[in-house]
């Protein structure tokens, strides 16, 4: 089991650890929880501190009364549960794939194709020759179009068990090479040396030419197509949580679209593929063939709209929905929003939302020195910033911004950059640069008054001195024009100002 920390220092800098690894005789979460305790004790750290956990998604840790992450919640309520979001994309596709044996059935065939197809380098290089040939043909006849980066070389990619991302590419080659590869499987049904291949070819074909194969795979192609920018998202180092938060409630609506409106199109779309290749469209009020076991509830046999409308379509869009709610909840999609002082949307009053949001989720965590109604308190100063502010280029700013040793006109001119083209939709630019700045902790840095001067009407920009010298820093109750937390003593809420209120999040990853 690896243990990584990740934590705030005094500077409100963001720090990851890898505190080491501890050898674990069995992965039941209670063996796992003493583990982590005899670890934490080792080091002189207190789970009492934690404030965030977060696990590879194993069984044993998911829980909801026996796992890991429960047995901590139960000891300390701060320590809320953050899942890896790109981990559990895969496990909402996973999941809602799993439950559907249809679906469970249709990968494993895909994956056969792949097998068989792609089994040796004198197959592999057929099969792009033919598709080659092909695509030369449409091109000609005027089916496709030519350009730049269009109709390249490409194979039939093997999908992975997790990595859901390759499924997706494994199916749109799938369709763009379909005739290339029902060529290649009739080559190896009618001239493979062995029975085996030639078997296992032609039961392939024979899937191929079904129309429940055709709907599957045109079906998952469109459900992994609206998650696969999230997912891309999630898994990039330069990952932006703020977009992706806005995406998932984006792909929720996108789904439930397709739910309620796509499926005469989608039918439509899959029918046209079948009669261009060949393949039966079964008529939807027909019985369904060959499945005299698949009956309603009230024992009627089972209608091909039932079948392929109600128990995959619907039901996979439904266990896909209830799936991203269970794993994307309100809670934790909440606390990451209060903490994402890099998104390219940055309001003030969303800023004063996250701390009070923050102030009632760790209830036990800023106990001292502070009152009951400090976050409401917030929630009512009166600002002229409308809603509607964004800074956009926030990062820019915090970056030439970090203390008295930065030139202040560095810091003064990236504020300008941003800021002015906003000055005409803004009531007072002046309280709003106030603000930024106070929520930033650099008025007690930089001279009073160096970033409240206001934005021409020209967009000239802020005028601001060259050079400044450094003044002490004055105590929290010595102006009235900042938000005021606490006194400086109270370090605890005092960093959660600093550093924009950032969780601590202590992130746990377990290795199977």
């Amino acid at each position: 089991m690896s243990v990584i920390l990740r934590f705030v220092n005094d500077k409100g800098e963001i720090i990851e650890r890898f505190l080491g690894l501890v050898h674990v005789e069995e992965t039941s979460a209670k063996f796992l929880k003493k583990s982590i305790d005899e670890f934490f004790a080792k080091h002189g750290l207190s789970l009492s501190k934690l404030r965030g956990q977060g696990y590879d998604g194993a069984s044993n840790m998911r829980g909801q009364f026996n796992g890991l992450k429960t047995l901590i919640l139960n000891e300390n309520k701060n320590a809320y549960y953050i899942h890896c979001f790109a981990h559990q994309l895969q496990l909402v596709i996973v999941a809602a794939a799993q439950d559907r044996e249809s679906i469970f059935d249709f990968f494993e065939k895909l994956l056969m194709i792949v097998n068989t197809v792609g089994s040796s380098c004198k197959r592999k290089d057929y099969l792009l020759q033919i598709h080659e040939e092909e695509t030369l043909h449409r091109i000609e006849i005027g089916e496709l179009s030519t350009g730049r980066g269009q109709n390249q070389a490409t194979s039939l990619a093997r999908p992975g068990d997790t990595r859901w991302g390759s499924h997706y590419k494994t199916l749109i080659r799938l369709f763009d090479m379909w005739n290339a590869i029902g060529t290649v499987l009739n080559l190896l049904h009618q001239h493979s040396e062995t029975s085996k291949i030639k078997n296992s070819a032609s039961g392939i074909l024979d899937k191929m030419d079904s129309f429940e194969f055709v709907f599957i795979g045109k079906f998952m192609l469109k459900v992994l197509g609206m998650t696969n920018t999230l997912s891309k998202m999630l898994q990039a180092r330069d990952q932006n949580i703020g977009c992706a938060l806005n995406m998932i409630g984006d792909v929720k609506k996108n789904l439930q679209d397709f739910r309620d409106h796509g499926w005469d199109d989608f039918l439509k779309e899959v029918s046209e593929f079948c009669e261009e290749h060949a393949i039966d469209v079964p008529n939807m009020e027909d019985y369904l063939r060959g499945r005299s076991r698949k009956k309603m509830r009230g024992g009627e046999p089972m209608t091909n709209y039932i079948h392929f409308r109600g128990e995959i379509f619907a039901k996979v869009i439904d266990i896909l929905a209830t799936e991203m709610d269970r794993h994307f909840t309100e809670t934790n999609t909440n606390l990451l929003s209060c903490v994402i002082y890099n998104s390219s949307i940055i309001i003030i009053k969303m800023l004063l939302a996250s701390l009070f949001y923050i102030l009632s989720a760790f209830p036990t965590a800023f106990s001292e020195g502070i009152s009951s109604s400090t976050g409401r308190s917030l929630l009512q100063i009166p600002k002229e910033c409308p809603i509607s502010f964004e800074f956009k280029n926030y990062t820019i700013i915090t970056s030439q911004c970090r203390g008295p040793h930065y030139p202040p006109k560095q810091c003064c001119d990236a504020f300008v950059r941003f800021a002015c083209p906003f000055a005409p939709y803004l009531n007072n630019f002046t309280e709003c640069s106030k603000s930024m700045f106070d929520y930033l902790n650099l008025r007690a840095q930089y001279p009073t008054g160096l970033f409240s001067s206001l934005c021409k009407g020209d967009r000239e920009g802020l005028p601001c001195f060259a050079s400044a010298p450094p003044v002490s820093r004055p105590d929290a109750d010595s102006h009235s024009s900042g938000i005021v937390l606490m006194k400086r003593k109270t370090s605890r809420l005092a960093m959660v100002s600093k550093t924009l209120f950032v969780l601590v999040f202590a992130m746990v990853f377990i290795l199977a």
